[in-house]
């Protein structure tokens, strides 16, 4: 199929431009590059070892299309629906763009209208089904319930999206707590604040964050305990591949249903230690996502890589240990570890708010 310059080219372009920066200094590090789910299945059994030891330098190249052939072979399992919160052009990177081309119908949510017109057009040269609707609106809690019922959304559709680069957690808990159980889900993840900390910029009309410093989305702690509580287990996170001749960076985790797993509600399959250890698998060689900010330590840095200062501030004297391991010591000294996030919830809403922000923070406790 040929694409448009005007529809496609300018959009690719776009995006290498703003998303190549943050791969400076990053080197390849012997990165294996995985596809298959039975590759990420092994991925997620070596996280749950019962230690804190680094994983192997593997990393998941997720899709939409290679979660459903592996756990919904019988395609009348499936109702071929899926939402796409965050579309933006719709095409660049998206995941939902393959379903889409495949016949998919659903729900292309996108509010910006620099992306509007590129959206309508890559979708229509797609939309073979006819049951594609763009809403050009803005994500919000309390309207996601009604958007997804005025398009009479299966409760249980296949695949959901949400990348709005703002609310994302408290839009996946509005449709979660709503009635809606999609059996799969990939949400953006700011990367910043790794285990045990949990940060999520919430719902305020007046809020104008600034990206460039961080203010936005939620961490993968945040994100993993509303997921677990709602029935769904991590299968992956996504972030880049040094080695790829095509450069680019993801920031997402990817979910699953329970019960498509064979588990029950309550048993997700990867515990709180297999999240962390996965974590620092994929992020901790990379760059963080903003500027940082200034802490006790007298450092300009992000919390990502400010975890080993943190660490030995706090009383741990093993700095060789793994960083999964020093987020587990973070986590039993949890009164302790909030003095930093309250102080990196301070300069965020000093330094990247135009106008009010909320930014909910805590602290994942072990002991």
């Amino acid at each position: 199929m040929v694409y448009s310059y005007s529809h496609v080219f300018q959009t690719m372009l776009f995006y290498f431009l703003q998303l190549a920066w943050p791969f400076a200094g990053v080197g390849a590090g012997g990165s294996a590059v995985v596809h298959s789910w039975e590759d990420v299945q092994a991925i997620m059994r070596s996280a749950e070892d019962a230690s804190w030891k680094p994983l192997p330098p593997r990393i998941p190249k997720m899709s939409f299309k290679m979660l459903l052939d592996a756990l919904l072979p019988d395609k009348g399992s499936r109702n071929y629906f899926a939402v796409n919160v965050g579309a933006r052009e719709g095409f660049f990177h998206d995941p939902v763009y393959p379903l889409f081309a495949d016949g998919y119908g659903g729900l292309a949510i996108e509010a910006d209208p620099q992306w509007y017109e590129n959206l309508s057009a890559n979708l229509a040269e797609v939309n073979s089904s006819k049951a594609v609707f763009i809403v050009k609106e803005k994500a919000q809690p309390f309207t996601m319930k009604a958007v997804l019922d005025r398009f009479q959304t299966p409760l249980d559709f296949d695949c959901l999206k949400i990348d709005i680069d703002s609310i994302d957690l408290p839009i996946l808990q509005s449709i979660l707590q709503t009635g809606y159980s999609p059996k799969m889900f990939m949400i953006e993840v700011n990367y910043d604040f790794p285990p045990p900390f949990q940060f999520a910029l919430e719902f305020d009309l007046d809020c104008e964050g600034k990206l460039s410093e961080g203010t936005f989305g939620a961490s993968p702690d945040a994100i993993f305990r509303e997921a677990s509580l709602r029935g769904y287990s991590l299968v992956a996170f996504e972030a880049m591949d040094p080695d790829s001749e095509t450069v680019y960076h993801e920031h997402n985790m990817w979910f699953v249903r329970n019960d498509l797993l064979g588990r029950s509600a309550d048993d997700p399959a990867v515990t709180w230690r297999g999240m962390v250890r996965m974590y620092w698998a994929q992020f901790a060689i990379l760059p963080c996502l903003h500027v940082g900010f200034y802490l006790s330590t007298g450092k300009w840095m992000c919390p990502k890589r400010q975890i080993r200062d943190i660490f030995a501030e706090l009383g741990g004297n093993h700095t060789s240990w793994p960083l999964a391991k020093m987020s587990h010591y973070l986590s039993q000294r949890a009164a302790r570890s909030m003095f930093y996030l309250s102080s990196w919830r301070h300069q965020l809403e000093r330094r990247g708010c135009t106008k009010a922000c909320r930014i909910s923070v805590a602290v994942t406790r072990t002991d």
